[in-house]
């Protein structure tokens, strides 16, 4: 149980540098802002969903010091940090539709973390 422990702490540290990088390295226009994925917007739909995982990672890796505020403060204030270092970057550019949509995905990640949860109680009894 202990090895299963240091790989998720591990996965869960893997996943923030890749999205700090993500955020940092120039995409050299690769993500065109006109396309859209389910009528929303390309960037901003890739915004979300890079932030779906961030709420179960957090639960798995924290596990029996889990607190419910203290997990969504830290997504809050990661998504900030992350669209904050669009501020010092030349070029890249901050965008606060670009902060919502990190929001929204870290939503619906805590929304999909709540409903397994309630989900597999149920199965339980």
């Amino acid at each position: 149980m202990k090895y299963l422990s240091i790989v998720l702490s591990k996965l869960y540290f893997v996943y923030l540098i890749v999205l700090i990088l993500l955020f940092v390295l120039p995409t050299k226009g690769t993500v065109r802002l006109n396309p859209t994925i389910l009528g929303i917007r390309t960037d901003l739909f890739i915004h979300s969903m890079l932030f779906i995982p961030y709420y179960a990672l957090y639960v798995l890796y924290r596990k029996e010091k889990m607190q419910f505020k203290q997990a969504i403060i830290s997504g809050l204030v990661f998504a900030a940090f992350c669209e904050s270092l669009h501020l010092w970057i030349p070029y890249r550019s901050f965008s606060g539709l670009d902060f919502v949509a990190n929001v929204c995905g870290l939503t619906i990640g805590i929304l999909g973390v709540k409903l397994v949860q309630k989900t597999g109680e149920q199965f339980l009894r």
